[in-house]
C-alpha cells in the first residue's frame, strides 16, 4: 500500500485532533469545609478548593462531597484568571478511595477474631465428638463380666476423661462468648465506615476555560439533607429569691458522611424543609348529603376479604481553692435577626462529625426574672408544687422543645416549653416540696342524703388543711373542685367555699394563701348535689 505525502499529513493531523480529546483526564481537587448553617432540618454547607489550571479547557471534580444533598442547591464561584462554563452534580460509584489506617486496623482486628471463633468452634466439635465416643463405649468386659481391678481402671478413665472434655468444652465456650463480642464490635466498626464512605461519594464536575496556566479558587454552597438541630434548654433555680438561670442549648446532628472539621457554625431557626410557597385557598363547595350506595356482597367476596385480612470508694476530703467559672460556648455566640429568622453564630470554631450522634452545643445564656409561686391540689397529690413564673420569655427566641429543671443544683424532672400556646408569663413547675404539708380529709357530719318530694340530695364536705414548715413565709395557691352537671335535673350548689374563687365552667375552686414559717391554714369545701330520686349518679 503506498500513502502519499499528502494522505500522510492528513493522517498525522487527524491523530493531533483525536489524541488530546482522548487523553484530556478529569483532575480530582478535594472541598474543604469551611462553614456551615445549621436548620432545623437540613444544612447550608460552604466549602473552598483550590487547584492549577492549564491552558485551554478542563474539567474538575470537586471531591468530598456528601451524596445525599439537594442538586438544585448547588452553587459555584470561580476566583481567578478563568471562565466558569459549566456546573454539575454526579455520583462516584467507581472512585476507589484509600482506606484509612483506622479501617485497615479494624478490618485486621475483625479478621483475627473471626479466625479464633474458627478455631475454638473447631475444638468444641472434636471434644463433643471425643465425647460421644467415650459414652458410646461404657460397656466393657461383655457376657463373661470383668474383674474388679479392670473395672476400677475403666471407671477412673471414664470419670477423669469425661470431667476433662467437659471442663474443656465449658472454657472454651466462655473464651468464645467473649471473642463474639470483639467480632460483633469490629464489625459494627468496619461497617460504620463502609457506610460512611458511601455517603461522600457526590463530586461537583465543574468544566472551565483559561487562555494561560493559572491558579484557580472555587467556593462552593450546597443543602444536605441529613443534618439539623434540635432545641434543649436548662432552667435552673437556685433559691426562691434570685431570678431563674435560663440556658438555651442546640442539640447538632449531621450524618452526611463528610465531617465538620473547625468549620465557622451558625444555628438558624428556620426550616427549609416544609418549603416558602404560600398555600393557596380552593374553593369551597357545598351540597346536599347523599347516602352513598351500598355494593351487596356475595359469601364469596366476604371470604376473600377475610383472607387478606389475616395476611464507690471512700471520698478523702481536701482543701477547697477557689476557681473561676469555666467559659462556654454561649461566651462565643453572637445573635443576629434575619427576615425570617434568628441565627446563632459561634465565634470560635467548631467540629461536627458524621457520625449522626448530637453534639450539644450551648447558645445563651439569661438570667430571667421571676416569681415564684407554690401551687397544690391535694385532691390529687398531698404535696405542693413549686412554680416560677418567668417574664420577658419572648425576648429569648425560643422554640418548643424539652427542658431539663434544677433547683438548688438537683434535677427535678423535665418539661416541655412550647411558646406557641404561652402567654405573657411562662410557669415552669420546679418540682415537689415536701416541706409544705397538705391534708385533705372528708367531714362526716356534712355527709349526708335526705329526700325532697321526688329528689334526692346528697350534701359533701372536705376541710383542707396547708402547714408551711419552711423557714420563710411562702405564696401558695390552693386548688380544688366541686362537680359540673350536665344535666338540667342535676343541681349543684356550692355551700361553703371558705373564702375561695369558683371558676362555675370548670367546676375548680380556688384559694391564694400567705403562710409564714411554721404556719398551718384550714379552708372547708362543701357543695350538695340535687337529683331525681329515681336516678343514679354515678362518680359522686
Amino acid at each position: 500500500m503506498h500513502f502519499s505525502v499528502r494522505n500522510l499529513s492528513l493522517f498525522f493531523f487527524l491523530i493531533l485532533i483525536a489524541f488530546p480529546a482522548a487523553a484530556q483526564v478529569v483532575k480530582e481537587v478535594s472541598s474543604e469545609v469551611k462553614a456551615v448553617t445549621v436548620f432545623l432540618n437540613r444544612a447550608q454547607v460552604s466549602a473552598e478548593a483550590k487547584t492549577n489550571l492549564p491552558m485551554g479547557t478542563s474539567e474538575i471534580a470537586l471531591t468530598n462531597i456528601p451524596a445525599a444533598l439537594d442538586q438544585n442547591s448547588i452553587q459555584v464561584q470561580g476566583q481567578g484568571n478563568f471562565t466558569l462554563l459549566s456546573v454539575r452534580f454526579d455520583y462516584d460509584y467507581l472512585r476507589q478511595n484509600t482506606k484509612p489506617r483506622e479501617l485497615r486496623q479494624a478490618e485486621d482486628s475483625l479478621t483475627y477474631y473471626q479466625n479464633q471463633v474458627r478455631t475454638l468452634n473447631d475444638q468444641i466439635d472434636i471434644y463433643k465428638k471425643e465425647e460421644g465416643m467415650v459414652l458410646s463405649n461404657q460397656s466393657i468386659g461383655g457376657q463373661k463380666g470383668v474383674v474388679v481391678e479392670d473395672l476400677e481402671d475403666a471407671a477412673d478413665f471414664f470419670r477423669n476423661r469425661l470431667f476433662a472434655i467437659r471442663a474443656n468444652i465449658l472454657k472454651n465456650e466462655n473464651r468464645l462468648k467473649r471473642l463474639n463480642e470483639h467480632v460483633a464490635r469490629f464489625t459494627n466498626l468496619v461497617n460504620n465506615f463502609n457506610y460512611k464512605d458511601n455517603r461522600s461519594n457526590g463530586r461537583i464536575l465543574v468544566t472551565v476555560s483559561s487562555d494561560i496556566p493559572t491558579q484557580a479558587q472555587f467556593k462552593i454552597s450546597y443543602v444536605v439533607l441529613n443534618a439539623g438541630w434540635q432545641p434543649a434548654y436548662d432552667l435552673r433555680a437556685t433559691n426562691t429569691k434570685n431570678p431563674v438561670t435560663f440556658f438555651y442549648k442546640a442539640n447538632v446532628f449531621q450524618n452526611t458522611g463528610v465531617n465538620w472539621k473547625n468549620v465557622q457554625l451558625t444555628l438558624a431557626t428556620t426550616n427549609p424543609s416544609i418549603g416558602a410557597t404560600k398555600p393557596q385557598l380552593q374553593p369551597w363547595y357545598l351540597d346536599f348529603y347523599a347516602m352513598p350506595k351500598r355494593k351487596l356482597f356475595s359469601r364469596k367476596d366476604a371470604t376473600t376479604l377475610s383472607m387478606q385480612a389475616d395476611k464507690a470508694a471512700p471520698v478523702v476530703a481536701e482543701e477547697e481553692v477557689a476557681l473561676a467559672s469555666a467559659q462556654t460556648t454561649a461566651d462565643y455566640v453572637q445573635v443576629s435577626e434575619s427576615a425570617l429568622a434568628v441565627n446563632f453564630e459561634l465565634k470560635i470554631p467548631y467540629s461536627v462529625p458524621a457520625d449522626g450522634k448530637m453534639q450539644l452545643v450551648e447558645i445563651q445564656q439569661y438570667e430571667v426574672p421571676s416569681t415564684f409561686i407554690y401551687t397544690a391540689v391535694p385532691k390529687l397529690a398531698p404535696e405542693a408544687f413549686l412554680t416560677a413564673q418567668l417574664t420577658g420569655w419572648d425576648e429569648l427566641n425560643i422554640l418548643p422543645g424539652e427542658a431539663n429543671v434544677f433547683l438548688e443544683g438537683t434535677f427535678t424532672g423535665k418539661t416541655f416549653l412550647n411558646p406557641q400556646v404561652t402567654g405573657d408569663t411562662l410557669q415552669v413547675s420546679l418540682g415537689r416540696d415536701k416541706r409544705v404539708v397538705l391534708t385533705r380529709e372528708k367531714v362526716k357530719e356534712f355527709k349526708s342524703k335526705s329526700f325532697l318530694g321526688g329528689n334526692r340530695k346528697e350534701t359533701r364536705g372536705f376541710l383542707i388543711s396547708a402547714r408551711n414548715t419552711r423557714d420563710q413565709a411562702i405564696e401558695l395557691t390552693l386548688e380544688d373542685q366541686i362537680p359540673v352537671s350536665n344535666n338540667s335535673q342535676i343541681e349543684v350548689e356550692l355551700l361553703d367555699d371558705g373564702g375561695g374563687k369558683l371558676d362555675k365552667n370548670t367546676g375548680k375552686v380556688t384559694w391564694q394563701l400567705k403562710l409564714n414559717p411554721n404556719e398551718t391554714k384550714k379552708v372547708p369545701l362543701k357543695f350538695s348535689v340535687k337529683y331525681p330520686k329515681n336516678e343514679q349518679v354515678p362518680g359522686l
